[in-house]
């Protein structure tokens, strides 16, 4: 933060850096004194550039390394809830992350840990999906958290409070506590709470014998293959059951080719496939042909609702490699505004990078 500042000549303009000097005699020197008040910890590098007639001809600069104030301590807290506590396997639970900076400094790339463990499986949902509504489900983490369990919060000033929801699916029994831990720099040593748990217990209350198996014809293809999804359903109790459902929504990296189904109907757009009812002993079966268009590790997942709850899950992973018949074709070209130029002179570099192929390339 500026707070004054004092030259031998001319004048300081702290709004847009300007210190207008003008003129310079053999031999002269200037000074320019700039007095500040450093606002968050890091390393601070300012610098100063020097003009001749509005070229370039001179730089310096200097670091200042900031670190917490000891008499404005670090607050930044987290807590952790789930919105019930008493649940059974194949439920849907809530877990909110806050984190909160209730302090008076600036605390810069907070980040949280949150690794969910056994008994639970993370989902990306539609914001109707906890009130019954199926929707289209993908088994991945949430774009705010990483492979890894970590949610990269940011910069958070005074007063500023983030938060993150986590919808995941109950896959075991008994106690199942989830930490979430908060991850700072080593600079911050006065943190007053740097994790938060939430408990559930789980019970198996799945006696219905409703259950699905997925498989896949071919597990390695190449772009532009076709294969086979076969996704069958079965009631295995000693109940005759009704309102059975099955959501199977494809990757963006497949595409929908044809379906039949031996009862109801399934619709790729929803991924919705509407078994309605099972007698004892019987199975259902969906068979989903697909092909692939970009290359990679493609899971499937197929869940299976009964009233509207889920009931089981079934997944298929596939291999899928470059078509040698289309090979990949990346170009990249650089390119600058000028190729004469003078010490002091700005120059303009320009690279682009084009996909001229007939298939995705990835991780560029």
């Amino acid at each position: 933060e500026y707070v004054s500042s004092t030259s031998s000549v001319g004048f300081y303009d702290s709004s847009s850096g300007l210190w207008n000097i003008s003129s310079l005699s053999v031999g002269e020197t200037v000074t320019l004194n700039i007095s500040v008040k450093f606002k968050s910890e890091g390393v601070i590098t300012n610098y100063a550039y020097l003009f001749l007639n509005d070229s370039l001809i001179g730089e310096s600069s200097v670091d200042v390394t900031v670190n917490p104030s000891a008499s404005q301590p670090v607050h930044v807290n987290i807590n952790k809830t789930v919105n019930s506590s008493n649940v059974s396997v194949g439920d849907l639970v809530n877990y909110t992350i806050n984190v909160g900076n209730n302090g008076s400094v600036l605390v810069e790339n907070v980040s949280v840990n949150d690794t969910l463990p056994d008994g639970l499986v993370p989902f990306v949902h539609d914001d109707n999906l906890l009130n019954g509504f199926i929707g289209a489900i993908k088994s991945v983490l949430l774009n705010q958290k990483d492979d890894d369990g970590v949610w990269n919060v940011g910069d958070l000033n005074p007063g500023d409070n983030k938060t993150l929801n986590i919808i995941a699916r109950v896959t075991g029994a008994g106690e199942i506590n989830n930490t979430a831990k908060l991850l700072l720099d080593n600079a911050y040593t006065n943190m007053e709470n740097n994790n938060s748990t939430a408990t559930i217990n789980s019970s198996n209350n799945n006696i219905t014998g409703l259950a699905v198996v997925k498989t896949v014809n071919s597990s390695n293809v190449s772009v532009g293959d076709l294969a086979n999804y076969t996704i069958n359903v079965s009631n295995n109790g000693s109940t005759n059951l009704n309102q059975i459902s099955l959501n199977d929504t494809l990757d963006n990296s497949v595409e929908y080719v044809s379906s039949d189904a031996s009862v109801g109907f399934y619709d790729p757009s929803s991924g919705l496939w509407n078994i309605s009812s099972l007698n004892v002993g019987e199975t259902a079966t969906l068979n989903i042909s697909v092909k692939f268009k970009s290359e990679g590790i493609i899971t499937n997942h197929a869940y299976l609702f009964l009233n509207d709850s889920l009931i089981d899950e079934s997944s298929v992973d596939v291999t899928v490699n470059p078509n040698a018949s289309q090979p990949v074709n990346v170009n990249i070209t650089k390119t600058v505004n000028s190729s004469n130029v003078s010490v002091g002179d700005l120059v303009n570099y320009t690279i682009n990078v084009g996909n001229n192929g007939s298939v995705l390339v990835e991780n560029i």
